[in-house]
């Protein structure tokens, strides 16, 4: 990326960078060619998305394009991998640099996805995956990104997005540390989605907190008298009410 275009971001992200770089590189959890728990959690339902969309549109015979926007240090850019051919933006350099050390078959861009979009010859893809991005953007810039997002995909493609939901902001975000903390609620996100031109044909929700008191309670119950194998339909309807995590398959509409 040329320094015009870097020192022409928004200032925000001039803020995040010194963060987000240590973020990546000093944190064992963060760092790894694995995912850790947390994004372990969240990658079951976009494996869904990605494997319903396979099924429905015969990817073996034609495997698609994939972009990871917002990509942090690439393991989810190396397990879209698995469906296609994936590749990884992100602003963040640290990050990047990371992710080239860990996955050096796959191609990753030191950019957002409206930089990588405006970006000479730029060829848009059939799938966008953006995983816990949206929620770190000022409330003023998350609409523009949804579009940004949309327009790096071809007519009739996929995003798969996801983001924690505000409904649960409150009892949550007191443990981050990050620079910006912005969350939706699924409404809210779903009224961005179909405004920025995509229609949402799936939701899932994943990674339950399990620490309210009712739940304490239900899993002692369950201790008890329960099979540590089995979760019972109260303590799975719990765990759908509280679940931290929206995840969000759009189509772009033309």
């Amino acid at each position: 990326m040329d320094t015009q275009t870097r020192l022409e971001r928004p200032a925000y992200l001039h803020e995040n960078e010194a963060f987000y770089s240590e973020f990546w590189a000093e944190r064992d959890h963060y760092s790894s060619r694995f995912p850790n728990h947390d994004e372990a959690v969240r990658a079951g339902p976009v494996l869904e998305c990605l494997s319903t969309l396979a099924e429905r549109h015969g990817w073996l015979a034609r495997p698609p394009r994939l972009l990871d926007a917002g990509c942090g240090r690439g393991w989810l850019t190396h397990l879209a991998s698995l469906y296609g051919y994936a590749e990884g933006c992100e602003p963040v350099a640290g990050a990047v640099a990371l992710a080239r050390q860990l996955f050096p078959d796959v191609r990753f861009h030191p950019l957002t996805p409206g930089e990588l979009r405006r970006t000479p010859g730029f060829d848009p893809f059939d799938v966008v995956i953006c995983s816990e991005v949206i929620e770190h953007l000022p409330r003023e810039s998350q609409a523009s990104f949804v579009t940004d997002l949309r327009e790096c995909l071809v007519p009739g493609g996929y995003l798969i997005l996801t983001t924690p939901r505000g409904e649960m902001q409150a009892p949550a975000v007191a443990t981050s540390n990050q620079p910006i903390e912005h969350w939706l609620s699924e409404r809210e996100l779903e009224r961005m989605l179909r405004n920025a031109g995509l229609t949402p044909e799936l939701r899932r929700r994943a990674y339950p907190f399990g620490v309210r008191a009712l739940h304490r309670w239900l899993a002692r119950v369950e201790r008890w008298f329960g099979s540590p194998q089995r979760r019972s339909t109260a303590g799975v309807a719990l765990d759908y009410r509280d679940s931290l995590y929206q995840i969000w398959c759009a189509r772009r509409r033309d």
